[in-house]
């Protein structure tokens, strides 16, 4: 009996886990709209290329005459005016930037005689919802074991 309790406890706190995980991740329109609100120049963007609620990448191709570090300043003026932040460079050398619940990475592709060819990818910055899951179960099954020993204690008072 006790460990079906535990069991039932787990399994609702790993239910109640995801839904909070699901609803405090951002949705994929707002995964879109961050990519979308960091291209500098629209006339630059291909398109935004939305995977769920997991990620999206706005293509961009600025022409010829753009080179590196004017793109990548051009990004730095986008980001500061859409409340996004430097937030560091990623192992590749890849900037990144920060806003609430999301994370971005702009990389680049810049060979010598041909236009920048950069994408910009938006992902969640929280958890993943297996991840919330799990610790769901975790709590769950934690806070099964002591309902179920304060029940055994205060059952096994009341027989005195």
């Amino acid at each position: 009996m006790r460990g079906f309790a535990v069991l039932a406890l787990a399994v609702l706190g790993a239910v109640a886990g995801f839904l909070v995980a699901r609803s405090a991740a951002p949705s994929a329109a707002a995964l879109r709209q961050g990519a979308e609100r960091l291209v500098p120049n629209q006339t630059w963007l291909d398109q935004v290329e939305s995977h769920g609620r997991s990620s999206a990448a706005a293509v961009l191709t600025p022409p010829a005459r753009v080179h590196e570090p004017a793109f990548q300043a051009a990004i730095a003026r986008a980001a500061s005016g859409a409340g996004w932040s430097r937030t560091g460079t990623s192992g590749a050398g890849e900037a990144q930037y920060g806003r609430s619940n999301l994370r971005a990475t702009v990389e680049t592709i810049d060979e010598p005689g041909a236009a920048i060819q950069a994408t910009i990818r938006v992902r969640p910055h929280s958890f993943s919802e297996r991840a919330a899951a799990l610790i769901g179960f975790a709590c769950g099954l934690f806070a099964g074991a002591v309902g179920v020993w304060l029940f055994g204690r205060v059952r096994a008072g009341a027989g005195d």
